[in-house]
């Protein structure tokens, strides 16, 4: 899968399933495949999404060896990462969280 194909799913969840105008994944899914269904240490998780923000919702795909679907609702963002494999991908949200975020604040 490509970086682009990850931002389209990212994208899909983004605008609550609709893809082109057409509802293509219920919005109910959507809402609940991103709400806690479990929990890993303080951790939460939805069906396959990481649930980094309840309140702002703000949650996560995150593969095995770094790839990342990251997307914040309220900033009507989506970033997606492709990268080689490493043991532990949770830099990738360190990164995504302070270095890439803030370039979406419309507050400049």
């Amino acid at each position: 899968m490509s970086t682009m194909d990850m931002a389209r799913i990212g994208q899909l969840y983004l605008e609550g399933g609709v893809f082109k105008g057409k509802q293509i994944v219920p919005a109910q899914w959507i809402d609940e495949s991103t709400k806690e269904q479990s929990r890993w240490d303080k951790l939460s998780y939805g069906y396959m999404w990481w649930i980094i923000d309840d309140k702002e919702k703000i949650y996560a795909a995150m593969g095995d060896g770094g790839n990342v679907i990251y997307v914040n609702t309220k900033k009507k963002m989506v970033i997606s990462i492709a990268s080689l494999f490493i043991p532990h991908a949770k830099d990738r949200l360190k990164l995504i969280r302070e270095y890439m975020e803030p370039m979406f604040d419309r507050n400049e």
